[in-house]
């Protein structure tokens, strides 16, 4: 199982994470880039008058692997 984590800058420049589960491997790293680019351009997320996810600052991603 992968888990995508992807620190962003919120607009008071304090880190605000996102963590996607079971997270698809499937598009390239430059493909996964541009579009946390684009999602910080959507202006949807806001708590108490603070933009949460303003600024990419990296992604990474998490494999968990357990033994049967």
């Amino acid at each position: 199982m992968a888990t995508l984590d992807i620190e962003f800058e919120n607009s008071n420049g304090k880190e605000q994470h996102l963590r996607l589960k079971d997270f698809s491997m499937r598009n390239s790293a430059a493909e996964l880039k541009a579009t946390l680019e684009k999602f910080t351009l959507l202006n949807l997320f806001e708590k108490d008058g603070v933009g949460l996810y303003k600024k990419l600052k990296h992604a990474t991603i998490c494999l968990l692997y357990t033994s049967i």
